[in-house]
């Protein structure tokens, strides 16, 4: 005859049976998470920054250079470099300027340091132009704008610099 205690003789699993998935778990969500926390704490307290405006505007020099030798058609040639040249004015304004119409940009550069004119200029003409201008017009606009690129990239506006890096200037 069995006996209660047989039928009913189960014994406990030993608790290092599930430690390891335990641990897996914990080490899985743990090191994402840390990852993610030290990236936070490292960009809050150690203050990522952007690069630095000079870099941006070599950066559009060397767009506006490998798009004037590289544009197949002179449509292409018009859009892109308008396109990068709204870009990099965006990087001094507030404002967003690839939204920008022709009248705003217009408003937009008399407001602005005298130093930044000569990339205005050229950017409002190859807009004027951009659908009925010919191939020699477009890269002549062009080659103006790679040019205030040039200048601007040689004395940058101290004043927008210091901005940038988190000082106020009022010179």
């Amino acid at each position: 005859m069995t006996t209660p205690e047989t039928l009913y003789d189960i014994q406990p699993l030993p608790l290092f049976a599930f430690e390891p998935s335990v641990l897996l778990w914990a080490i899985s969500l743990s090191l994402p998470l840390g990852v993610l926390l030290l990236f936070f704490f490292k960009s809050k307290y150690f203050d990522i920054q952007k690069p630095p405006l000079l870099q941006k505007l070599s950066l559009a020099l060397r767009e506006l250079q490998q798009l004037q030798e590289y544009a197949q058609d002179d449509r292409e040639l018009s859009d892109r470099a308008s396109l990068i040249t709204r870009r990099l004015i965006g990087h001094f304004v507030d404002t967003p300027a690839h939204s920008l119409t022709l009248a705003e940009l217009n408003e937009l550069s008399m407001s602005l340091p005298e130093k930044l004119t000569p990339l205005f200029r050229p950017l409002v003409v190859l807009e004027e132009t951009r659908y009925r201008g010919g191939a020699a017009d477009t890269r002549k606009i062009v080659n103006e704008l790679i040019d205030a690129v040039k200048v601007l990239q040689q004395e940058p506006p101290q004043k927008l610099i210091n901005q940038e890096e988190g000082h106020v200037s009022h010179s």
